[in-house]
């Protein structure tokens, strides 16, 4: 909030809070449901975006438009369709690796397929060979494997004349199944008590677990692109009682997972940490209104923010802004300016940005706005 604390139109409360500077970083100023993490702000190169622009803040909206495999037209799921994007691009299998939820796939879900779980166990089991865990042999093994490939080999045979040709992308995939189980990446997400404690997980399937799922799930190399969905922020009764331990836990799980990524090697590249070859997003639909309801929460505002940290991110950085109302500004030649459609902040600016800085443009080029600069060297 900074100045605005004293605009009348945010919740007086609010200017009670704690805020702190990131230590190295003049620029980035954090509020106090994010404090557990502010040594990972100082460690990974960040920037923080202000007002983007959100057109629907209505969740029937949002999820008609997901379930219909496009691209959100209510610039509110854009950040896990990016995932999709560039999971595509790698035209392997898994494309892409979800926790948490499903998110709009468009045209990658029959090209490209990801793996999805509500959580790392789910997706354990779908990376563990058929029998392995029941006890079977080798010799018991190879008969499963060679049945299996004999079904598919039968199915194509039959299927071959009526079959759309897109499905001929996942039979093909099938036959890497057996490299993958034979890379045991099923023990590296199995439960860690140790770390579980670290990360602040108290549920198989809460914020601080997905956040541990995206952890072991990167350090297993089965793919460099992870999405997570965390729950339980969209909150409008009891603002301050609600909201704020869902942020301090998240924040106590980012600090771990910046640590971790910091101390583990990349599998395709043990050279260089994670953390040398992660870039890390962070992102909402939109953010809460700044003053309370009847009920004392918040309810959906037409703005919303976002932190990029890790790999390529122009550190100590902020892009965009909110006026004295808490409403989006626009960007025009990095700097603020009053808010026009041409010079919005949107979530498909942000998302475009990342899909350039990967040299990915021919995906960037799908959301059909111009991406979003300053945000990565």
């Amino acid at each position: 909030m900074g100045d605005k604390k004293n605009s009348g139109a945010y919740e007086p409360i609010y200017s009670r809070e704690e805020i702190r500077t990131v230590p190295g970083k003049d620029k980035l100023h954090v509020g106090s449901g994010l404090l557990p993490a502010l040594a990972a702000f100082a460690a990974l190169p960040t920037a923080f975006i202000n007002g983007i622009y959100v057109d629907v803040t209505a969740h029937p909206l949002a999820e008609q438009y997901a379930m219909s495999a496009r691209m959100s037209l209510s610039r509110s799921r854009e950040y896990p369709a990016l995932a999709a994007l560039m999971g595509a691009s790698t035209a392997t299998f898994p494309a892409h690796l979800v926790l948490g939820g499903r998110i709009p796939l468009g045209d990658t879900v029959t090209l490209t397929p990801p793996l999805g779980s509500n959580d790392v166990e789910g997706m354990r089991g779908m990376v563990t060979e058929p029998g392995l865990e029941a006890g079977w042999s080798s010799a018991q093994t190879d008969v499963l494997r060679g049945m299996l490939k004999d079904f598919n080999k039968l199915e194509r045979e039959q299927a071959a004349a009526t079959r759309h040709p897109l499905w001929d992308s996942w039979i093909h995939l099938q036959t890497s199944l057996d490299s993958i189980y034979d890379k045991r990446l099923d023990q590296k997400l199995a439960s860690d008590p140790g770390r579980e404690q670290t990360y602040g997980v108290k549920q198989p399937r809460d914020n601080s677990a997905l956040v541990l799922g995206a952890y072991q799930l990167l350090r297993t190399g089965l793919s460099p692109y992870v999405t997570v969905l965390l729950k339980g922020f969209d909150s409008h009764n009891q603002q301050l009682n609600v909201q704020k331990p869902l942020q301090l836990s998240f924040a106590t799980a980012l600090q771990a997972l910046v640590q971790d990524l910091r101390q583990t090697p990349d599998p395709s590249r043990p050279d260089l940490s994670l953390a040398d070859t992660t870039t890390i997003m962070i992102g909402s639909e939109f953010v809460r209104t700044p003053r309370f309801n009847a009920a004392e929460g918040t309810d959906h505002w037409k703005s919303a923010s976002a932190i990029m940290m890790g790999k390529g991110v122009r550190d100590n950085t902020i892009v965009g802004q909110t006026n004295g109302r808490a409403e989006a500004m626009g960007w025009e030649n990095s700097r603020p300016v009053t808010r026009t459609d041409l010079n919005s902040l949107t979530h498909e600016g942000v998302a475009g940005a990342l899909l350039l800085r990967m040299g990915l443009g021919d995906a960037q080029s799908t959301l059909g706005k111009e991406a979003l600069h300053g945000l990565f060297i």
